[in-house]
């Protein structure tokens, strides 16, 4: 049974109107199934534990639907609870639990730090790089540690990190959004610690992005600024522009833009040059990256494929199976669709 302290939420709450309609539900299916549907319907920091039916009570999810006795037309609801935020450096892992608080476990002693991180309270978010940790907390300000050189050294720039709404990392430094649309970097400045080259350009902005190496802001006017090692994605490909949204690979990026095309920049070898599938990357609707490769999804239902061969750079030998193609998802190392059917 689900804990009293578990606040119901009702799943047509969603912001926008597809869970508000009358869906037909088969009832040969199991609750299960149902569930998993909704969860898709749900926003990514929440994670659905159970269905209730209209009486409160908890639905097994083994039962079909036609057995559970619902209703007609009935509203289920479903307990959610916040998702655990994990982030991995290269020895260490940090978790933010439930209460806010953190807990780390692996090789402290790599970090050279005198912070004992279960003393932080209230945090949001951790980012990791390489070495170091930058942990978010409610109030909008960030607390490091770890290796200095890699961005357990925030104290350069501390005063600035206030109102901060969202950390970004790659390897070696980090980057902080502020409410007013700027950013703060700190760390390593060859690898996008040291935003002094485009610091004027870096209002409005609405995502960041990164790859091992360099960072690139997606602003709210489409136009993209980047920054750190420009060979692997710190140089942004000239007069781009319209762009809707960025994936990145470890040493490169792409930019799907408001008319379906896509431009990419960064290392060729990790999916920085597209010139040989160029003709194909017209109607795209996503793009996801591997670790040194991207897949796009076109409006057909097909999907485009350039970057490292060996994860998942050529799609050729499954090309003819790659049709009516609604998702697309990505690990490391592949990509996987999954079909209409």
């Amino acid at each position: 049974e689900p804990p009293s302290d578990v606040k119901p939420r009702p799943l047509e709450e969603k912001k926008d109107d597809l869970e508000k309609r009358r869906m037909r539900v088969d009832e040969l299916i199991q609750i299960a199934e149902r569930k998993f549907r909704a969860q898709k319907a749900l926003d990514s920091e929440s994670c659905l534990r159970w269905l209730l039916n209209a009486a409160g009570d908890t639905l097994n999810e083994a039962t079909k639907v036609g057995d559970a006795g619902l209703e007609n037309e009935e509203i289920l609801t479903g307990l959610t609870k916040v998702r655990q935020n994990v982030v991995a450096s290269q020895e260490e892992f940090a978790l933010v639990q439930e209460d806010g608080s953190v807990r780390t476990w692996g090789q402290p002693h790599y970090f050279f730090s005198d912070l004992t991180p279960m003393k932080l309270k209230n945090v949001q978010q951790i980012a990791a790089s390489k070495s170091a940790f930058a942990a978010l907390l409610a109030d909008g300000s960030v607390v490091t540690w770890g290796s200095p050189d890699r961005g357990g050294d925030s104290a350069a720039v501390q005063d600035q990190l206030q109102e901060i709404e969202e950390l970004q990392a790659n390897k070696w430094a980090f980057a902080a959004r502020r409410s007013d649309k700027t950013v703060v970097t700190w760390g390593d400045p060859e690898r996008g610690g040291d935003i002094r080259a485009v610091s004027s350009q870096l209002t409005d902005v609405q995502e960041i992005h990164s790859t091992r190496v360099a960072f690139a802001a997606l602003r709210l006017d489409g136009t993209v600024v980047a920054w750190g090692d420009p060979e692997r994605g710190g140089r942004v490909a000239p007069g781009l522009r319209a762009v809707l949204k960025l994936e990145a690979t470890d040493y490169a990026l792409a930019a799907l833009l408001t008319d379906g095309s896509v431009v990419c920049w960064g290392h060729p070898d990790h999916g920085g040059d597209s010139c040989a599938v160029q003709d194909q990357l017209t109607d795209v609707k996503l793009i996801r990256a591997s670790q040194s490769a991207f897949a796009a999804l076109r409006g057909n239902g097909t999907v485009v494929c350039w970057g490292d061969v060996a994860v998942g750079g050529s799609c050729k030998d499954v090309q003819s199976s790659l049709r009516n193609v609604e998702e697309l998802h990505a690990t490391q190392g592949a990509f996987a669709a999954l079909r209409s059917d």
